[in-house]
């Protein structure tokens, strides 16, 4: 039931992808596996986040797909979603058990991710979730002074 592309993708990650919630559910209904893993590891939950799509997300959750696998990088779908600012969907994941203090392989969390791509909503959706702000990566960077500038930069507070 597998096809795969030159990437490694099925037509569960293209149709994931590109929001044919239909053609997911099929494809679910007919036996393929939710958690298929493309060349760098993606599965279509973190492509189905990174593109925002709600309805896709949720299925696949419903279908037994596990938030918390990681691909290539040492992403999840919520590190996924918070790079492409992805607010529904981040709130998808977490209330479904996604890790929001798991590391990339950068040993960036999601806030620090949300944080260095401006990505304000994400940011203070997670500090809201009582997300420990002064999370350090690999780099020693705290994901809140990523944050901070994240807020200060939509506000159009910085100085020049």
């Amino acid at each position: 039931m597998h096809t795969f592309f030159k990437d490694g993708s099925t037509a569960l990650h293209n149709a994931a992808t590109t929001g044919l919630v239909e053609s997911v559910r099929l494809l679910i209904e007919h036996g393929t596996n939710v958690t298929i893993r493309n060349n760098d590891g993606s599965t279509a939950l973190h492509n189905a986040a990174t593109t925002g799509l709600v309805e896709s997300v949720r299925l696949l959750i419903e279908n037994g797909t596990d938030v918390t696998i990681r691909n290539n990088e040492g992403r999840t779908a919520l590190h996924n979603a918070a790079r492409k600012d992805q607010v529904d969907v981040v709130q998808i994941l977490i209330e479904n058990g996604c890790d929001i203090y798991l590391p990339d392989s950068d040993g960036d969390s999601p806030l620090h991710i949300a944080a260095k791509n401006n990505s304000p909503q994400i940011v203070r959706y997670l500090l809201n979730t009582d997300c420990d702000p002064n999370i350090i990566n690999t780099k020693t960077n705290k994901a809140s002074d990523s944050a901070a500038f994240a807020i200060l930069t939509e506000e159009n507070c910085l100085c020049t």
